[in-house]
C-alpha cells in the first residue's frame, strides 16, 4: 500500500488506480458533458437574474419615487387578493434596493405566480410572465425544461458533478517532480498541448468553486436530506413551533393594525428594515413580521429576525434571529448564496459570472482531448498512437 502511495506520489501516470480513475473521469464527464455546459452558461447568467428582470420588467421593478409612505401590507394583500379570486396569499414582501414594488407570490392548485404591487397605492401592477429569455434562462438552468422531474434529475446530476471534480483532483497531480508545471498552460507545445493544459490548469483553480457548485447544487433540489446529512456532522438547531394567537381574545378589541405592527417590529430590532408580512392562515396562528438589520431581499438570511405578535390584540408574542449558534447552522444559512453570487455586490456577481464559465471550458476542452484520444485515431489510422499521456515528455525519478 505504501509502495503503491509512493509511486502514485512520483510518477502517477505509471499506476493501476490513476488509470481507472481516468476512464471513470473520462466518461462520466462525457456523459455529464451538455448538462455541465448548460448549467454552467446559465448559472452565469443568473448571477445577474435581479437586472435581467429589472431590464426587462422596468413597469415592475422601477416605480417612480413619489415621496408618499409605503401602502399598508393588507391593503397590497386585498389588492392582490382582488386580482386573483380563489389563490391563497399569505403574505408580501418589502420593495429592495434592485425592486421598489411590493411583490407577493400567490399560488393555486401547485401553481405559484410572482405578482408585483405598486408601493405607494399597493394596487397590482402585475406579474412575471411564463416567456422571455430570463424566465428560459431560468427554467433550464433549474429543471432543465422538464418540471420537477428535471429538477431532480438536476440533483443527481450535480451530484455526480462532485465526483467527477474529484477525480479530476486525482488526475491532476503529474507527479512531485513537475507539478508546478500543471498549474500553468504552455502556448509554446502546439494545440493539443495547450488543450490539455487548459484543461489541467482551469480544473485546479477552480475545483474549489466547481465542487462548491456542484454540492450547493444537490442542496437545492434535496434540501431536507442535505440538511439530515449535515446535522450528523454539526447539529442545526431545531426551530419550535411558533407562538399561537388567543381565539378566545377574537371580538373582544379591535384588530392590530397591520402598519403599526411593522413599526413596533422595527422598534424591537433597532436599526431594521422590514422584509416581509405574513398575515394568518388559521384563527391561532400569529400575524408575523420578518425584519433584516443588514439587507432587504439578498438572500443571506443570518440577519434577519420574525417578529410574533397576536393576530387579536396585537401583543408581542416573540422576537427569534434565524441566525443560529452551530457551524451547521452558518452552513445552511450561507449555501444559497455562494451557489448564486448573492452576496459581496456587483464585483462578487462578475466574479461568479467568469469563473461560472469554468464548467463549459472543461467539457469543451475533455472533449476535445476525447477525440483526439478515441475518435480521431478510429478515423484517421495516422493519428493512431496519440493519446493524452503522450503530451508530456517521459518521466523519471531523477526529473
Amino acid at each position: 500500500m505504501l509502495g503503491t502511495i509512493s509511486l502514485f506520489v512520483r510518477r502517477p501516470q505509471a499506476t493501476a488506480f490513476r488509470s481507472v480513475v481516468f476512464q471513470i473521469h473520462l466518461w462520466s464527464g462525457l456523459v455529464l458533458g451538455l448538462y455541465a455546459l448548460a448549467t454552467g452558461l446559465t448559472g452565469s447568467v443568473l448571477v445577474f437574474e435581479p437586472e435581467l428582470q429589472a431590464n426587462a420588467y422596468p413597469q415592475y421593478f422601477k416605480i417612480a419615487d413619489a415621496g408618499a409612505p409605503l401602502a399598508d401590507p393588507e391593503v397590497v394583500l386585498g389588492h392582490v387578493e382582488q386580482a386573483y379570486p380563489g389563490f391563497r396569499v399569505s403574505s408580501v414582501n418589502w420593495p429592495t434596493a434592485q425592486r421598489n414594488s411590493f411583490v407577493s407570490y400567490p399560488s393555486k392548485g401547485g401553481a405559484t405566480r410572482t405578482v408585483f404591487a405598486h408601493p405607494y397605492s399597493g394596487r397590482v401592477l402585475g406579474e412575471l410572465p411564463d416567456e422571455g429569455l430570463p424566465y428560459w434562462i431560468r427554467e433550464l438552468h433549474v429543471y432543465l425544461l422538464t418540471g420537477r422531474g428535471g429538477l431532480r434529475a438536476n440533483g443527481i446530476a450535480a451530484g455526480c458533478l462532485v465526483f467527477v471534480c474529484l477525480a479530476g483532483l486525482i488526475l491532476w497531480w503529474p507527479g512531485v517532480v513537475r507539478w508546478t508545471r500543471a498549474l500553468f498552460i504552455d502556448v509554446t507545445r502546439g494545440w493539443r498541448r495547450m488543450v490539455f493544459d487548459t484543461h489541467s490548469a482551469v480544473g485546479f483553480w477552480t475545483a474549489a468553486l466547481l465542487l462548491m457548485w456542484a454540492v450547493t447544487g444537490v442542496y437545492l433540489t434535496f434540501s431536507q436530506e442535505f440538511r439530515r446529512g449535515i446535522a450528523v456532522v454539526s447539529p442545526l438547531t431545531v426551530r419550535t413551533r411558533p407562538p399561537l394567537s388567543d381565539p378566545g381574545r377574537a371580538n373582544r378589541t379591535p384588530p392590530p393594525d397591520p402598519a403599526a405592527l411593522v413599526q413596533r417590529a422595527l422598534v424591537e430590532v433597532p436599526g431594521s428594515k422590514a422584509a416581509r408580512y405574513t398575515r394568518p392562515s388559521r384563527d391561532a396562528d400569529p400575524v408575523v413580521v420578518l425584519v433584516a438589520r443588514d439587507d432587504v431581499g439578498d438572500r443571506v438570511t443570518n440577519d434577519e429576525v420574525s417578529v410574533y405578535f397576536d393576530r387579536y390584540s396585537g401583543d408581542l408574542l416573540d422576537v427569534r434571529p434565524e441566525r443560529g449558534t452551530t457551524a451547521g447552522d452558518f452552513l445552511m444559512v450561507w449555501l444559497f448564496p455562494l451557489h448564486a453570487g448573492w452576496f459581496g455586490g456587483l464585483a462578487v456577481k462578475i466574479l461568479w459570472a467568469v469563473l461560472g464559465l469554468a464548467f463549459p471550458v472543461m467539457f469543451i476542452t475533455g472533449a476535445v482531448m476525447w477525440w483526439n484520444r478515441v475518435l480521431s485515431p478510429a478515423i484517421m489510422p495516422s493519428t493512431r498512437g496519440y493519446s493524452l499521456e503522450t503530451t508530456l515528455p517521459p518521466q523519471t525519478d531523477a526529473q
